[in-house]
């Protein structure tokens, strides 16, 4: 069985490494943006500029938020490059296991 989960560890990893060359962006809002408090888990990424996004609704589910695409004033983001270290750590910040049925 170790064989196994060394092998599956070794696929995620690889497959993180591919969507990152492909992605090696990230929109974030609310809390991991600069000056708040979950800003310090992009340590070592490169803030790229600022947009806003007209085509998303931000809603307050309380600990979570929720997003659905229609008009609205705009989601204030802040666009970051990454590398497949950090898209772990924003991964386990979400809660969000790629081998998990979503």
């Amino acid at each position: 069985m170790p064989d196994f989960f060394e092998n599956y560890v070794k696929l995620k990893w690889k497959r993180q490494q591919h969507d990152i060359v492909r992605c090696p962006r990230v929109a974030v809002y609310g809390t991991l943006k600069q000056d708040y408090h979950n800003h310090y888990w992009l340590e070592g990424a490169t803030l790229l500029g600022r947009d806003r996004l007209t085509a998303l609704t931000l809603y307050d589910f309380g600990p979570y938020p929720g997003a659905k695409a229609e008009s609205s004033a705009g989601a204030v983001v802040e666009i970051y490059t990454i590398n497949a270290e950090q898209l772990a750590l924003l991964d386990q910040l979400e809660g969000y296991f790629a081998h998990a049925s979503h």
